[in-house]
């Protein structure tokens, strides 16, 4: 067992990710970005699950616009090109499964 803390970091930057573990076949990323806030257009090799822990984000995946909540999760295929835009002051995990 590992229990690994994932600190409010906000208060101190804006914009703040953090790989918080890395196994054989997944990475586990935090994120926390304050409202407005923006991460432009880029895509990952790997398939990507993004798990909002607080707030809510709109990604625009190949022009279509999704948002996540602490309701929902979303799954993207390997190469889907998307941004990322903060609507609230936001904390989610990123994981690439390999």
């Amino acid at each position: 067992m590992k229990l690994i803390k994932t600190k409010n970091e906000l208060h101190n930057q804006s914009k703040h990710a953090k790989r918080f573990l890395k196994l054989d076949n997944a990475q586990f990323v935090n994120i926390q970005m304050k409202k407005d806030e923006l991460l432009s257009e880029h895509h990952a090799k790997e398939a990507v699950i993004i798990v909002v822990r607080k707030g809510k984000i709109e990604l625009n995946i190949e022009g279509e616009k999704v948002i996540v909540t602490t309701e929902n999760v979303l799954h993207m295929d390997p190469l889907e090109k998307h941004d990322v835009l903060a609507i609230e002051d936001s904390d989610f995990i990123l994981v690439k499964v390999n």
